[in-house]
């Protein structure tokens, strides 16, 4: 196993497999976050419009996905230079874009602006956060350091906490602790280095015998 280790090590330079690994722990890190920020999610309001490209978008695509169901307003993911034609003051639009510097997202953002919804904003810096602050929209930073896509945890866990807060769908922190410790017992039993199953080296389908 340590064999194995050194050569994921050597290959995983970006360490993708540590921050994968970790999800859990990001996703309650990103609730502790989305507590900290007031958001007009507690004014009223028709829908939500998602708008992020990439890895951004990835949280809307699970919100939308596990709660389509426990939601209590219409909530859209919008990987497009411009909201939805419907979008107005009545919309709250949240622009995630990990760099915050995603030209379509700030087109977005800039088009949301001029049909007066409601802004909030997800990011780690770039003309996002810079036009956050001017503007005293509310701004949710994410960790530097990731690629997009290996912060999915911060931004799941932020929007989750953000709708709580809202009371605008079945989400609590209760569901989101237990939900992650079961995670976590999955990936320590996977990481374990005496279980076969995870060590391609030792699995019975990788072993040869004679014939």
């Amino acid at each position: 196993m340590t064999d194995l280790k050194s050569k994921i090590s050597q290959l995983d330079r970006s360490q993708m497999l540590q921050k994968i690994q970790a999800f859990q722990e990001h996703l309650l890190q990103g609730w502790e976050t989305g507590g900290k920020t007031d958001t007009p999610l507690k004014q009223p309001f028709d829908h939500i419009v998602f708008c992020g490209m990439g890895g951004s978008a990835i949280a809307g695509d699970f919100i939308r996905t596990l709660f389509h169901d426990k939601l209590t307003k219409p909530f859209f993911v919008n990987r497009q230079y411009a909201v939805p034609f419907f979008a107005n003051t009545n919309t709250i639009a949240v622009i995630s874009s990990y760099s915050g510097n995603t030209e379509e997202s700030l087109s977005a953002l800039r088009d949301a602006e001029s049909k007066k919804c409601k802004i909030i904003c997800l990011t780690s810096g770039g003309q996002l956060a810079g036009i956050a602050k001017e503007k005293s929209y509310p701004l949710f930073d994410l960790p530097g350091g990731y690629p997009p896509r290996a912060a999915l945890g911060y931004n799941l866990g932020i929007l989750l906490r953000i709708f709580h807060e809202a009371a605008i769908g079945d989400i609590n922190q209760k569901c989101l602790e237990d939900g992650c410790a079961s995670v976590k017992k999955y990936k320590d039993k996977w990481d374990d280095p005496d279980n076969p199953n995870t060590n391609p080296q030792t699995h019975p389908t990788h072993q040869t015998h004679p014939t």
